[in-house]
């Protein structure tokens, strides 16, 4: 009876499968505005042994592990946000141990890419059929090679690449995406303005008394009249001086009116459109 109780332990025992630790998969965090946060652990974290599980999470990084993640304690917590490290590769150990006090560990690496962007804006004036080149972006960061492509498309002899060249045909403000070798994303703001004054400046005078925006300067309204020969459905946008985008509206007519109402006072460029191709932009003031 005492050899069967014996073997009966022995059988548990060895029935019992290895204790594993899995840390999960390494992780890339965007740093530029990315409010996304990073669960760390697998699914599950801990296997095998015996339960219950106790983990403990450290950081190879004089800061300690209380500012990476919310508990150190947890099978999966989570990254905190804002991470307190530059452009680095942060390695993260779990220790897990299971209610017989076996141990196994494992660790995972965290990328974290940084991006930064100025914030000059420019301003060019070109005839129409002429080529405007600017030398730089205004990203920059992330984990090299990084990829550049500008847009909006419209003219651009090459959309990647550093620099860039374009042709446009009408006034367009150009920006940059950066994508580095991670795979993060920055959507540089618009800082390339290209005024295109077209060649014959009699037919451009036309074009511009087909369009009224008044009062200018304004307070907290504009009155918008379109020529009724003018088809399509019309768009209007406000970028600030900055390149900024501040409004987008749909136009329901040929005649509308546009409240203001909190927008800061400034120079802005209002830009309107319509399905068919046309363009018309013209700098406005409010006060």
């Amino acid at each position: 009876m005492l050899l069967f109780a014996i073997a009966c332990i022995f059988i548990t025992k060895i029935g019992v499968a290895q204790l594993i630790a899995d840390a999960g998969p390494d992780q890339v965090y965007c740093v530029w505005f990315d409010t996304t946060y990073i669960v760390l652990g697998g699914d599950p974290t801990a296997s095998g042994g015996v339960e219950p599980y106790t983990y403990m999470w450290d950081v190879d990084h004089p800061w300690g592990i209380n500012v990476f993640i919310n508990d150190p304690t947890l099978a999966n917590p989570l990254m905190l946000y804002p991470p307190p490290v530059d452009q680095s590769i942060v390695q993260l150990y779990l220790t897990v141990t299971d209610a017989d006090q076996v141990i196994s560990t494992d660790t995972v690496e965290v990328a974290f890419s940084h991006f930064m962007m100025t914030l000059g804006h420019y301003y060019f004036t070109i005839d129409l059929g002429d080529t405007i080149c600017f030398p730089e972006p205004n990203t920059f960061g992330g984990f090299p090679p990084q990829e550049y492509l500008w847009r909006p498309n419209h003219g651009l002899i090459d959309s990647i690449g550093w620099s860039m060249c374009a042709a446009p045909e009408y006034t367009t403000n150009y920006y940059v995406v950066l994508t580095d070798s991670l795979g993060c994303v920055i959507n540089g703001s618009p800082f390339v303005m290209v005024y295109v004054n077209p060649v014959n400046v009699v037919e451009q005078a036309a074009a511009e008394n087909r369009v009224k925006l008044y009062p200018n300067p304004t307070t907290g309204f504009i009155q918008i009249e379109i020529d009724l020969k003018i088809p399509g459905n019309f768009m209007l946008t406000l970028h600030n001086d900055l390149g900024q985008q501040v409004m987008q509206k749909q136009l329901e007519d040929h005649l509308t009116l546009v409240e203001l109402q909190g927008i800061v006072k400034g120079m802005f460029f209002c830009k309107i459109t319509n399905d068919k191709g046309f363009e018309y932009t013209e700098k406005i003031h409010i006060k």
